[in-house]
């Protein structure tokens, strides 16, 4: 047909307009972004950012009354807490209350305490009572031995012997200076002097006796509480008296308690307890005792009883007993002294003589007293032979004239 594509169809494409678009697009989004993120005061950015914080700010400032309100409510808990524990309750003494209580309590006090140691007094004194029966128990368990000796004139009469089981007292001053300081101020002040005076009040009381007894007590618990070592007796605070981790309960239940009273079975000779009496004594009351009560016949050997007695007690004691058991048993004595053996009136006299030269020899020889050769023994072995013994009245009738016969 003869005919020109080229001039039939042509595509033309002009860019203009849209690079046009596209590059007002890209101004204005750089333009936006600058607005948004840039680093003046106009920037979006920026301006939520201060709206954020102002809109902070505005709730700090909304919440700081309430914040205020919360930290008071915790302050005054906390200061009722303190208040609660300053006024404290009645039965505390250390809080207000309790003060306010003491100080109430104060005109009732004197007379409250009174009570209390009534009741203390008469608590003590029922154990007194229990004491009492434990000692009459005793007393029942050796009533024979005392029905002996008062049947017994010897044992009675001349040696008055007793035995018995009473009440006494047992180490109270060593537990109660275990709780005591004995250099803080106070009636037991000083170890010598503190022990002295208490020994004093142990003296003075007869534990047999309940009206003794409370006497004590109260002499005791007045002295915790009042200097007596002043003329006036100012009061003192038994607290301050006390040794290191020792408590006032300690010293009342040690007092009140009556532990240091116990039964004590009690063997006198001529009013003296045995424990009062010489080494020497003790084994002649014991010696006593056996020759007078022990009922057996058959022979008793005694060696040398006159130990650490002088002739006094051996003529007075020893001689009379000797001579009331011969009337029932055969006796052996060996003795270097007079009393025994002459003034008993031995049946038999044996004499021991060890000869030395002759290899330690030893010969006895027997006899009464009436025989002249044991005469001549005697005297020489018991008396120091017959000089001295004549010597020794003539001396005491120049001293003191004749002596009574007894």
């Amino acid at each position: 047909m003869g005919l020109n594509a080229n001039g039939l169809v042509s595509l033309s494409i002009n860019k203009d307009e849209p690079e046009r678009i596209r590059a007002q697009t890209t101004q204005e989004l750089a333009d936006a972004r600058a607005k948004l993120d840039g680093p003046g005061s106009d920037g979006l950015q920026k301006r939520l950012t201060d709206a954020t914080d102002k809109i902070a700010d505005i709730r700090g400032k909304l919440d700081a009354p309430n914040r205020n309100y919360q930290a008071y409510l915790q302050r005054l808990a906390e200061w009722t807490q303190k208040r609660q524990a300053i006024e404290g309750t009645e039965t505390d003494p250390q809080s207000l209350k309790g003060l306010n209580a003491s100080l109430s309590a104060l005109d009732a006090l004197p007379g409250e305490a009174a009570k209390l140691r009534r009741s203390q007094s008469r608590i003590a004194l029922e154990i007194h009572v229990e004491k009492l029966a434990q000692a009459a128990v005793y007393r029942t368990l050796y009533e024979p031995v005392q029905k002996f000796i008062d049947s017994h004139p010897l044992a009675k009469d001349k040696l008055k012997l007793e035995f018995r089981a009473e009440l006494d007292e047992e180490a109270f001053a060593d537990r109660l200076f275990e709780l005591l300081a004995q250099n803080r101020r106070g009636s037991f002040m000083g170890l010598d002097e503190g022990r002295a005076r208490l020994r004093r009040m142990l003296e003075q009381a007869n534990w047999q006796e309940p009206e003794s007894v409370r006497r004590f007590l109260e002499q005791v618990d007045h002295s915790l509480h009042n200097d007596q070592r002043e003329e006036n007796a100012p009061p003192v605070q038994l607290p301050d008296q006390l040794l290191r981790g020792r408590s006032m309960e300690e010293v009342f239940d040690l007092l009140y308690g009556l532990e240091y009273i116990r039964p004590r079975y009690i063997l006198r000779w001529e009013g003296k307890d045995l424990s009062m009496l010489s080494p020497g004594e003790r084994g002649t009351l014991l010696l006593v005792f056996y020759l007078l009560i022990d009922k057996s016949d058959i022979p008793l050997l005694i060696d040398q009883p006159e130990g650490n007695l002088d002739n006094h007690t051996v003529a007075k004691v020893l001689v009379d007993c000797l001579k009331a058991t011969r009337d029932r048993r055969q006796v052996f004595i060996v003795t270097h002294n007079p009393n025994l053996a002459v003034v008993c009136d031995a049946d038999q006299i044996i004499h021991a003589e060890m000869k030395k030269p002759e290899g330690n020899e030893i010969i006895y020889k027997s006899g009464s007293l009436e025989n002249p050769d044991m005469s001549i023994f005697v005297t020489d072995v018991l008396e120091g032979t017959r000089w001295a013994f004549n010597v020794r009245p003539d001396k005491y009738a120049q001293i003191g004239g004749e002596y009574p016969h007894r």
